[in-house]
């Protein structure tokens, strides 16, 4: 593993530890019930708590990491960055407003655009399929009460 590998890892489990403390403690301001009568904070709760250990034992494996020589560090693409959290901010207010199939179908336009090796057509036909498969799944399968398209 190089040296910018290595960092990324301690980034990336940095983050996932903090994200899943955040988790953590949104989820003590809900009931948490026991294993045998699950409350609202129970799940949250376990996810969180499996997010910090999955950012502790990332990070560790950045430190532990022995760094090369000789390998230029590779900088944060900041536009994969970008098209995520546009995608999922996209994927919220849409959701909303104009429904489940318009909300799948422009957020995954809008990650793919973060992919620089990604064509018009590999995107149109990702957000095509994603929106299939989030209407079979949410709506059909798991009755979501989310409509498909709001007019």
């Amino acid at each position: 593993m190089n040296g910018a590998t290595a960092r990324r890892d301690l980034l990336a489990g940095g983050l996932l530890a903090l994200i899943g403390a955040g988790v953590v403690v949104d989820a003590r301001g809900h009931a948490i019930g026991t294993l045998g009568h699950m409350q609202a904070g129970y799940f949250p709760l376990l996810l969180g708590i499996l997010l910090i250990v999955l950012g502790v034992l990332t990070s560790l494996s950045g430190l532990v990491a022995e760094e090369s020589e000789g390998e230029a560090a590779h900088p944060i693409d900041l536009r994969g960055c970008a098209a995520i959290i546009l995608s999922v901010v996209a994927f919220v207010l849409l959701s909303e407003y104009a429904g489940l199939l318009p909300a799948t179908f422009l957020s995954a336009l809008i990650a793919a655009a973060g992919d620089r090796k990604m064509s018009v057509t590999g995107a149109l036909v990702l957000a095509a399929t994603l929106s299939l498969l989030a209407a079979l799944l949410f709506s059909y399968a798991l009755n979501m009460p989310l409509p498909l398209v709001r007019l």
